[in-house]
């Protein structure tokens, strides 16, 4: 689980049932509000991660085949 800059939510996980168990659970832990239209609106993307030579991550759309690409479950702030 991430929380990126913005409020949006990451998950690294391909299941979409442990996603929505985890941003529960992030959720819970941090006192965020969260409803069942939230979970609704998680949705399975494929990125990537770049470390900048800053030291923050870019993550950034992929396709499946792309190297590097990694799926995710993601959740607009």
């Amino acid at each position: 689980m991430v929380e990126l800059d913005g409020g949006d939510l990451v998950v690294l996980t391909t299941d979409p049932d442990r996603a929505a168990q985890a941003v529960t659970a992030y959720a819970l832990e941090y006192d965020l509000p969260l409803d069942d239209r939230a979970l609704a609106r998680l949705r399975s993307r494929w990125v990537t991660f770049e470390r900048q030579p800053e030291g923050d991550w870019l993550l950034d759309d992929a396709e499946p085949t792309d190297d590097l690409a990694t799926r995710v479950h993601y959740l607009l702030g």
